[in-house]
């Protein structure tokens, strides 16, 4: 049986960045990531001052090699009606980063096994539970179907907002807003005549005129809805 001091269940950033300042620290540390790191992921955009985070992390070479699209400044609508807009240009660290999320986990994951983490790709728990003395004790599923026993001393739950460990001992989730995201994925159409309809991909959108060109394939998370929340960690 497998025996660290520390599990890191879902291995996104915030999974990963724990990660690895842990086993900086000295301690064994694995991460537990369902997915093989092959699935699409939203993507979003890294402001300038992560450089500084990335460089602490010994990520920021890696990530410039993996060719992301600059950004110079971000427009938003965030609760008020005139749109807000921070241009980096005045930033000291420059522009910031249009992230391919998908493609910064995978590199993020590769320097935390570069620094020691033991990562587990496609692996999922399937069941979880304390014992004395003070060790937790994990039976995980790899993607054959194999089961293997773990062992570990203290858990993080990084799977965000699933909070996958947390409510499995009996927390509950306090809703403050009832937000809606929605992501998009931008892919090529065949030309269109202005005034009619096309249709978008496997999604079934229907788009008009020139945006028949480029249109995107949505999912939409509700909070409203347990059953639409993105898979995550």
């Amino acid at each position: 049986m497998a025996c660290y001091d520390i599990v890191v269940i879902g291995g996104g950033p915030s999974g990963i960045a724990a990660a690895i300042e842990l086993v900086r620290s000295g301690f064994t540390v694995a991460i537990v990531e369902k997915s093989a790191y092959e699935t699409d992921r939203a993507g979003e955009v890294l402001l300038p001052e992560g450089c500084a985070r990335l460089s602490y992390l010994n990520a920021w070479e890696a990530f410039l090699d993996d060719g992301h699209v600059p950004s110079w400044g971000i427009r938003s609508l965030w609760g008020n009606e005139p749109p807000f807009e921070n241009d980096f240009i005045f930033n000291p660290y420059g522009n910031g980063w249009r992230l391919d999320r998908t493609r910064f986990d995978r590199m993020l994951v590769q320097v935390a096994a570069g620094a020691g983490v033991t990562v587990l790709r496609n692996t999922q728990i399937a069941a979880c539970e304390f014992r004395e003395p003070e060790q937790w004790r994990l039976s995980l599923r790899a993607g054959s179907g194999e089961i293997h026993e773990t062992a570990a001393r203290f858990l993080v739950d990084a799977t965000e907002r699933r909070a996958w460990l947390a409510r499995r001992q009996g927390s509950t989730r306090r809703t403050l807003d009832r937000l809606v995201a929605i992501a998009g994925t931008r892919i090529q159409m065949r030309e269109a005549e202005p005034n009619h309809l096309g249709r978008g991909g496997p999604g079934g959108l229907v788009v008009c005129g020139e945006f028949a060109r480029a249109t995107s394939n949505c999912g939409i998370y509700d909070r409203r809805r347990p059953d639409s929340e993105a898979d995550v960690g």
